[in-house]
């Protein structure tokens, strides 16, 4: 990580080219070099019309970077990033048949890529990200140029690259704290979602799917027993293949399915090669009976791994805010709940770690729904128009632009859905959206100094998973059954029944660092980010110091409430899906909301006002407590 960047020129004229090329990457990778470890390789073709670069830390650098261009007849180069699957001869041959075939080779790659192929003659670049958008690509057009990047911040070192902000794209964040897989918080902006190519050549640039998720509503007629004896060894294969040296490798362990599956396949290759992997917990402060770190803890002693859990801090918080947002480009919240975890991961990489593996849900991540507005709810993906506390908190005129943006977005994105059964839509919805574009951000902190694996999106599972039948799918059935396959024992011990994270409430009830953050963010009169939101009456709702947050003061009321109230529906289910459905349309905690907008405002002040580099970095940093 970060992955391949650069530009191709679009246009007639070249003149003056090449002269800004080596200044003009050199900043790109600049924004880009995270750790101080990165290796920066650069390709610059002799016509002008096309550079390429690669920025990754040193000790990952796997795939080849072709010679510089000599004053021979142009010919066909390949550019990729990553981790390819298959020993050394099979990469290369799938290197060479990606260079001689180009869009064509892609769907036969198997890994962890980013990849650029330049056809000279056609003065054609195509440009693709593997089937999970692993590696991130953006990109954008200003003048005749084409420039792309894994980070937004790289493209704004480009002249002439527009900042209008994507209203729909603010008006998702504001609900779910993500945004579409194809989403930047700048309209001029995009991503390639996985399996998207990007072809440009004069006079055209265009996106096409080389690879799609596909799902089965009825599946392929496999037995139950076969399917779950099938998904086993597939789940083993993948985390086996990805797991490189044992002695080096990482798996982030929670108390769910996913992480002790994970956990399990990675520590039996361990014992095979005489040694233990070692398994990590997020935790708070405060220890918890029935929490991740709790099962987390007796997972790794029933497994033998070695295993420590990393205490969450929120001291430095505004700096740590700062420093992620400027690092994942604001696109997610996940800068305002994770700040820490980047610290971690250089801190993993000084020990000695190599490679992290993590779960990540493919295989039904919630159960059963009837409608596609029940998907997207699942996601907490819906309008900002009916949340609660937006309308009070967000200027009324803005409100609306963003609600119609934002409820176009998600119309647009449903298309492709019509006539899908809800679980399949939900699924294909989460993949392409949360996955990619929520989880990829919690996958950025890691990517940014090791080298980050999710085995359970796997090529072999995804294609597995469209003979799977949607009522295996749901509530995870059948991959619950496959992973207690793999490992018994552990399915002997309980599922995680709470959390073990921070209580953002009482954080921003108290004079903690987050409370003197939001305190003096609210304070910076100047920040253009109070154009969208109502700075007085964000701070006029900060609740007073020493009160009890509203959600943890009635959380045992509500507890008990939905006990009841389920017991009075469960024999009209459909009124109780409408009464769950109409909560979620609005359910937006105040303290999700506060912590949204101050990711935002870090944002706006690094991006917009600033021009995303390194000093407009340092500059922030100097001003946050």
């Amino acid at each position: 990580m970060p992955g391949v960047f650069g530009w191709i020129d679009l246009g007639q004229d070249t003149a003056g080219a090449v002269a800004d090329t080596p200044e003009l990457l050199a900043e790109m990778a600049q924004r880009m070099s995270h750790s101080g470890r990165e290796r920066v390789d650069t390709w610059t073709d002799r016509n002008g019309r096309f550079a390429v670069g690669r920025v990754a830390p040193r000790d990952l650098v796997t795939l080849p970077w072709p010679e510089a261009a000599g004053d021979g007849v142009p010919d066909e180069r390949a550019f990729l990033d990553g981790v390819l699957q298959g020993d050394a001869a099979h990469v290369t041959s799938r290197l060479r048949d990606f260079e001689r075939r180009g869009r064509a080779a892609l769907p036969s790659l198997r890994g962890y890529f980013t990849a650029a192929r330049w056809e000279p003659s056609a003065r054609r670049l195509t440009l693709a990200v593997d089937r999970r958008a692993s590696r991130p690509l953006a990109y954008t057009l200003a003048g005749s140029r084409l420039y792309f990047a894994p980070e937004v911040k790289a493209l704004l070192a480009a002249p002439g690259v527009g900042k209008a902000l994507d209203e729909a794209a603010l008006g998702l964040f504001l609900g779910a704290g993500y945004l579409l897989s194809h989403q930047t918080l700048f309209a001029g902006i995009r991503r390639l979602a996985g399996g998207e190519a990007l072809v440009a050549e004069p006079g055209r640039v265009r996106v096409e799917a080389y690879w799609r998720y596909r799902l089965s509503e009825q599946g392929d007629g496999t037995s139950p027993l076969e399917l779950e004896e099938e998904l086993a060894a597939l789940v083993r294969n993948a985390v086996e293949r990805d797991l490189g040296d044992p002695d080096r490798a990482v798996v982030f362990l929670s108390g769910g399915v996913d992480s002790r599956t994970i956990a399990a396949a990675a520590q039996g290759l361990a014992r095979r090669c005489g040694t233990r992997v070692s398994t990590v917990t997020w935790a708070a402060p405060e220890a918890r009976d029935g929490s991740d770190r709790d099962v987390a803890r007796r997972i790794a002693e029933a497994l033998g791994t070695r295993h420590r859990a990393v205490v969450r801090q929120v001291t430095a918080w505004g700096q740590r805010l700062t420093g992620v947002t400027y690092l994942l480009d604001g696109l997610t919240d996940i800068s305002a709940y994770h700040p820490h975890e980047h610290a971690v991961m250089r801190d993993l990489a000084a020990g000695g770690a190599r490679t992290v593996l993590r779960g990540d849900e493919s295989f039904g991540w919630e159960p059963h729904v009837t409608s596609l507005e029940e998907a997207w709810l699942s996601l907490n993906l819906r309008s900002p128009r009916l949340l609660k506390h937006v309308g009070r908190l967000v200027r009324p005129a803005v409100l609306a632009r963003l609600s119609a943006a934002a409820e176009a977005a998600l119309d647009e994105a449903a298309r492709p859905l019509g006539g899908e059964h809800p679980d399949n839509a939900r699924d294909l919805l989460y993949f392409r959206h949360r996955l990619q574009s929520y989880l990829g951000s919690a996958a950025y902190l890691k990517h940014a100094v090791l080298d980050h694996r999710t085995p359970l999106v796997d090529e072999a599972l995804l294609d597995f998973n469209e003979r799977v039948p949607a009522h295996l799918r749901a509530g995870k059935l059948l991959f619950s059954r496959a992973a207690a396959r793999l490992a018994p024992d552990l399915f002997t011990l309980p599922l995680a029944s709470r959390g073990n994270l921070e209580d953002w409430g009482r954080l921003l009830a108290t004079r903690s660092p987050v409370r003197r953050h939001v305190e003096a963010e609210l304070a910076d009169r100047e920040s253009g980010i109070w154009e969208l939101f109502d700075r007085e009456a964000l701070l006029a709702a900060l609740p007073p110091l020493g009160a009890t947050p509203d959600h943890a003061a009635s959380a045992r009321f509500e507890r008990g409430a939905k006990r009841i109230a389920h017991a009075a529906l469960k024999l009209t289910p459909s009124i109780e899906r409408h009464f769950v459905t109409r909560a979620h349309r609005a359910g937006l905690r105040f303290d999700q909301l506060c912590l949204r907008v101050m990711v935002l405002k870090a944002w706006h002040d690094l991006f917009v006002t600033g021009d995303g580099g390194r000093r407009a970095l340092e500059a922030r940093l100097a001003k946050v407590d």
